[in-house]
């Protein structure tokens, strides 16, 4: 059995037994009801976020100094996926927000941090799918890509500490200790683990189509 499928199985049978913990044995919050389980797909979706374009801009950066392509394929696949738990969050959060705040958006530091970094990341594709087969534009495109990722990135300590910066109205439960129950907190780090692993999946299954993608490119233009 190889990676792909040793991630693959790994994040499926972690995220059913994420799922069915969260869905099923845990009750509902008291003051929030079932609503508030939402909780448990926003928060890992924002650290996978987090981690993704991370690793996304390393690579980027990396890019920019060494002009290699391994390097702009890795950062490709990871800022990818930050996109796709960065929709998560942006959509999960209106979700929750709702019944709790009575408006699905409001112009918080916290939301408005987040919303500046889905935007990049919708930047990032867009230029990447627009000018990517385009002949001569290529290596731009990367370079480009990789100017959006660092612009990304550095929004992450801004969505990280901007309720203690601007006292805005989005919660901070984990930096509270009493938070959360033990089995709402055990529900979260099952969750976490279940949303990393697949967080890795995608990009093993995401990178390893690019590198397809490139080498018969490589092959036609070649």
């Amino acid at each position: 059995m190889n990676r792909s499928w040793i991630l693959f199985w790994l994040a499926a049978v972690s995220m059913l037994g994420a799922l069915s913990y969260v869905l099923l044995w845990l009750p509902p919050e008291a003051q929030q009801g079932f609503v508030q389980k939402i909780f448990f797909f926003h928060v890992p979706a924002a650290f996978a976020m987090y981690i993704c374009l991370i690793v996304g801009a390393i690579y980027s950066c990396l890019y920019l100094y060494e002009k290699k392509l391994n390097y702009d394929q890795w950062a490709r696949a990871t800022l990818y996926v930050a996109t796709i738990f960065a929709t998560v969050v942006i959509v999960s959060g209106p979700i929750w927000a709702k019944p709790i705040w009575g408006v699905y958006w409001t112009w918080d530091p916290r939301l408005t941090t987040a919303f500046i970094v889905f935007i990049l990341l919708l930047a990032y594709c867009f230029v990447r799918a627009l000018f990517h087969d385009r002949e001569g534009l290529s290596r731009r495109t990367s370079i480009i890509g990789a100017i959006i990722a660092v612009l990304a990135v550095l929004d992450i300590p801004l969505i990280h500490f901007s309720v203690q910066l601007w006292r805005g109205i989005h919660p901070s439960v984990l930096r509270n200790p009493e938070g959360l129950p033990d089995s709402f907190r055990t529900g979260l780090e099952v969750m976490m683990l279940a949303v990393f692993l697949l967080a890795a999946h995608l990009v093993d299954l995401i990178l390893r189509t690019i590198k397809l993608q490139d080498r018969q490119e490589k092959k036609l233009n070649g």
